[in-house]
This record gives C-alpha cells, structure tokens and sequence, in this order.
C-alpha cells in the first residue's frame, strides 16, 4: 500500500520541480504504471482478459458485457498483493475498450441478459436427441449445424449424461435453442436427476449463448443444479479451452 501515497509524493515534487522527464518515468516504470501498460498491450493484440481471483463458477469467465473483453482467473489462493497487478490492468482494458471499442477478437454482437435469455428460450422448440448427436439444433423449424465436435465437447463437459450418444432412451430431447436479433444462439440444457432421488442439486438447467458467425459460446448461465465444473468446457477462443 505504501505504493500509493509514494507515487503522490514523487508526482508532487518532480511536477514542483517541473521535471518532466522524471515526472513520465514515475508513471512509466513503477509497478502499477508498468502493469498498465501491459493492459494497453494486451488489447490492441485482439484478445485481452480481465484478470480475477478467486475459486471461479462457470459464469467467472463469461465474456465482459461492457469491454466486451474475456476473463481470466488466478486460482482460489489469493495473497493480497494481487490488487497492484489486477487494477490497473483491468482499468487499462476497460479504457481502451470505451475508446476504441471491443477487441478486434472479440464477440461483438447483442448480448442479453440471462433473465432475458430464460424468457427467450422458455416454450422455444425443443432439439431431437437425434439431431443434436448429428451436431446440429433446431430453431424456428429450421436446422443450425453446430458440429459434432462442439455439441460433445459441452455435452459432455457440462456433465449431461442423458445427452450423451450411447444414452438414446429419451424421447424429447431437452435441449432448446432460439435465435436473438439474428446473431446470438441461446442454448438451453436441461436434465433431471438422473438418480431418480428428486435432489435439485443433482437436477440441470443451463444457458450457453453461442456467437452465429464463428459458432462458438462466450458466455454460460446456470439456471439449476450445483454439480457443474468450474470451467466452461468450450470458449470462444478455441486455443483458449480451460477443461
């Protein structure tokens, strides 16, 4: 902490002084400044994370609805210090993010609530069991192929075992999908306790939003259940994939 009241007094005397040069390498070069300066860089390369810590939920690394930047955490062990790294690099992001707008690798279409997203997709056509192993769902009638690969990765990482290909006892598929202002895929899967024991916990309700033009989700929202993995199992970046 004593960072703080040492940058006022430095900014102080060399302002006093009119030493400018001093004055920009004390911004520049201490901790904070330099960490700064590393969120500035890590925008204009297309793909910045805010930093958090903490032990993560699956909606930790949803895409930022404001900067529109991705997430990142640090783990559950936190130290306290953490704060002279995080903050002005996050503060780099989110200014450069309101100056220049999102980054240049970054989902940049509608982004609805989740409250908004259960509304959306509560009575939406439900996906065949069939049609969702081929990789594709059904919205409005109409087939959006999603690929096999996709569909299992988060099927199969969300832990719904019901929707796993071997598993073809269901008649309804519960899996509902809709399409908002012709750019964001809502996708809602469901399962009940598959122990037949009536425990919510065990019980699944989830939102994935999906970006239409490169058919990957940046954002989950867990609606029911409690037995999910801390990490979303597919994102937006696919060299980027936590599980």
């Amino acid at each position: 902490m004593l960072i703080l009241p040492a940058l006022i007094m430095g900014a102080v005397v060399t302002v006093a002084r009119k030493a400018w040069l001093a004055f920009g390498c004390l911004l520049a070069l201490n901790p904070l400044g330099f960490h700064f300066a590393g969120g500035v860089v890590d925008y204009f390369r297309g793909a910045p994370s805010l930093w958090f810590t903490g032990l993560p939920r699956i909606e930790s690394f949803n895409l930022d609805r404001t900067s529109r930047c991705f997430r990142a955490g640090g783990g559950c062990l936190v130290f306290g210090n953490e704060w002279v790294s995080l903050c002005p690099h996050n503060a780099a992001l989110r200014l450069t993010a309101l100056v220049f707008g999102p980054p240049t690798k970054s989902y940049d279409g509608p982004y609805p609530t989740e409250e908004e997203a259960k509304a959306l997709t509560t009575g939406a056509t439900a996906t065949p069991l069939r049609v969702l192993q081929e990789g594709n769902v059904t919205v409005d009638g109409q087939t959006i192929f999603l690929g096999i690969e996709l569909i299992t990765q988060i099927v199969e990482g969300l832990q719904l075992s019901s929707l796993r290909p071997p598993d073809r006892s269901l008649c309804n598929s519960p899996v509902q999908a809709t399409l908002h202002q012709e750019r964001c895929l809502l996708l809602r899967l469901s399962e009940e306790d598959t122990f037949s024991s009536g425990s919510a916990d065990r019980a699944k309700d989830i939102l994935v939003f999906l970006d239409m033009k490169t058919k990957r989700p940046f954002a989950y929202f867990r609606i029911k259940g409690s037995i999910f993995p801390r990490f979303p199992p597919a994102g937006y970046l696919p060299e980027r994939d936590l599980s």
